[in-house]
Order: structure tokens, then C-alpha cells, then sequence
């Protein structure tokens, strides 16, 4: 029991004790029984509010006492990455189509990547993927490597933007040769750092 609850409880038991003593006579009265009456069901329903408020609040305290612990956690492995010395680039890929892309239709993907220091040459960045497609950049072909039943293609010259030595903009068109699920690896790599993405794309 909070103070607030404990306030209230000693009020309503106070007017409780001294309602016979200043009512008297009064009680013998329908609208005194009422007024008194009334009191016992507004405190009931004070009760009830103030219930509910400190469950919330206990609610609240456990949720900003998990989220602490999350951050705590989440801050103590980026301390370990750097302490590991593993260095990575900020990359993402942006599909240029809204619908589950079919079979021999060209489709646009864009590449993000961002650097946190400033690179003297432009990343390497190689696509690899389980199933037969075909890649272009300016209606030309990327050359395709097939090794270990793996398909590869190194988008170095996909790039259609830098700015400032840290962020790089690629773009490509893709065409899918195979139904299902097309898994894709995409390594991103200099001298310093890299980073590796792993997703799918599925093709009706």
C-alpha cells in the first residue's frame, strides 16, 4: 500500500468514525443514509483507481528496469567488438520493387554502405548467390564466377555515388532465372573493415 492509498484510507475511516457523532438524529433520515452510503462507494471506487495506478506504475518501473538491461547488454557487446578489433562498414539493401519479383524480368537493387573513417579507395563488394541469375549495370552484363556450385559477382563498377570518401551508393538491375527462394550473400570488404549481409529473395 503507496501513501496515497494509505491518506485516503485514513480520511474515509475518520469521517466513518465521526458520521454517528455529527450526523446523530440525521441517520434516522433517508438522505443522510444516502450521503453516507455514498461515501463508502466513492471510497470503493478511489480504491480501485489507485489500485490500478500503482499497478501500471509497477508495470512501467519493470519495463524501463528490462529496457536498462537491454541497453547494458547491447552497450557491453559493441565494447566487445571494438575490444576484438572487428571493424565493420553500416550497409543496406533497398529493393527497388514492391512485389514478389517473377522469373526473367529485370529488377533494380540498391546498395548502401557507409564507413565510419575515411577510405582511401571505394570498398569491394561481392554478391554471391545460390541460383542462376543475371546482373547488369547499364544494360551490360556483370561477369559472373561460378565456383562451388555458388554464384559470384564482384560490383565494384555498379557504384553510382560517393560522397566525402565515407558513403557509397551502388545500383544494379537483377534478373532471376529460377523460382523459389534465392539465397544471396553480400560482402563488403577494404582494407580495414568488412562487413557481410545473408538474406533471400523469393521469385514466383
Amino acid at each position: 500500500m503507496n501513501w496515497k492509498s494509505l491518506l485516503v484510507n485514513i480520511i474515509i475511516i475518520g469521517l466513518l468514525a465521526i458520521a454517528p457523532t455529527l450526523l446523530g438524529e440525521s441517520l434516522k433520515k433517508p438522505v443522510s443514509i444516502i450521503y453516507l452510503v455514498s461515501i463508502i462507494i466513492l471510497s470503493a471506487i478511489i480504491q480501485i483507481l489507485l489500485g490500478e495506478s500503482q499497478k501500471n506504475l509497477d508495470k512501467a518501473l519493470q519495463l524501463e528496469e528490462e529496457s536498462d538491461k537491454l541497453e547494458k547488454k547491447y552497450n557491453s557487446s559493441i565494447l566487445n567488438l571494438k575490444a576484438k578489433g572487428i571493424s565493420y562498414f553500416d550497409v543496406a539493401i533497398y529493393p527497388l520493387f514492391y512485389h514478389t519479383p517473377r522469373c526473367n524480368q529485370d529488377y533494380g537493387v540498391r546498395i548502401f554502405v557507409n564507413s565510419r573513417d575515411e577510405l582511401v579507395n571505394s570498398p569491394e563488394i561481392t554478391l554471391t548467390l545460390d541460383k542462376n541469375v543475371e546482373v547488369k549495370k547499364a544494360n551490360t552484363s556483370i561477369h559472373r564466377y561460378f565456383h562451388n556450385e555458388k554464384h559470384y559477382f564482384l560490383l565494384n563498377q555498379t557504384i553510382d555515388r560517393s560522397e566525402g570518401s565515407m558513403y557509397y551508393e551502388y545500383e544494379f538491375k537483377i534478373t532471376f532465372k529460377e523460382q523459389g527462394e534465392n539465397k544471396f550473400k553480400l560482402l563488403v570488404e577494404s582494407k580495414e573493415l568488412s562487413s557481410e549481409i545473408e538474406n533471400s529473395f523469393f521469385v514466383q
